[in-house]
């Protein structure tokens, strides 16, 4: 009778001890992937910044300086967004010249806010999240990042995307590189550039409007 109690103890002991092991990491992965976001949405607070996005084959850049903004795609497609809700829209492409001015926008900061890894709000999703996820530090590019392979589910991604790889610079909680993995066993990479208080006028100086047709 002692040998099967004394066997119980050790049993009650080892799932203990593998529920600490488990609480443990996840509290480290909730912690880790907080300080992310924090860190991230901090930085978005910030009016003068450079992004460059590359998905594919596409690409898509934008510079900021307070309420100016300009953002370029590689379809041709140009905007300046002068204020809040006003913007220009410059288009070269197979129709010639076209420029669109001082149009009204209903959503003028999805070109231009800056891209992070974005959780969802409250604290339920992230502690989801770090369940589901695996996290490591590695390097990439040159700098010291966190490797966060998960679903898809906790994180704002393509409908069909099904297992998700995003490198996380440590110093900024900016992604620098999201490798995307669908349902068909398909992959898309992501790759992300920022600079910070390095945008000048020079920068968001508009097309010569003379060279384009106003369309009105």
């Amino acid at each position: 009778m002692k040998k099967y109690k004394i066997l119980l103890k050790i049993i009650i002991i080892a799932i203990c001890l593998i529920l600490l092991i488990v609480l443990i990491n996840i509290g480290r992965k909730t912690y880790i992937l907080t300080k992310i976001t924090e860190k991230s949405q901090e930085l978005s607070q910030n009016e003068n910044y450079y992004w460059n996005v590359k998905i594919g084959d596409r690409e898509i850049s934008t510079y900021r300086n307070g309420e100016k903004a300009l953002t370029i795609m590689d379809n041709g497609l140009m905007t300046i967004s002068k204020n809040e809700d006003l913007v220009n829209t410059y288009i070269d492409g197979p129709e010639g010249k076209i420029a669109r001015l001082n149009e009204k926008e209903d959503n003028p900061n999805l070109l231009i806010k800056l891209p992070g890894l974005i959780l969802k709000e409250n604290i339920s999703p992230v502690i989801i999240s770090a369940f589901n996820s695996k996290i490591s530090g590695v390097v990439e590019e040159g700098k010291e990042c966190y490797l966060i392979e998960s679903s898809a589910d906790a994180f704002i991604i393509h409908a069909s995307t099904e297992k998700v790889q995003i490198f996380i610079d440590k110093e900024t909680g900016l992604p620098i590189k999201m490798i995307e993995y669908n349902n068909e066993g398909e992959t898309t990479t992501t790759t992300y550039k920022y600079e910070f208080n390095e945008v000048t006028d020079e920068d968001l100086k508009e097309p010569d409007v003379n060279e384009y047709k106003v369309m009105q």
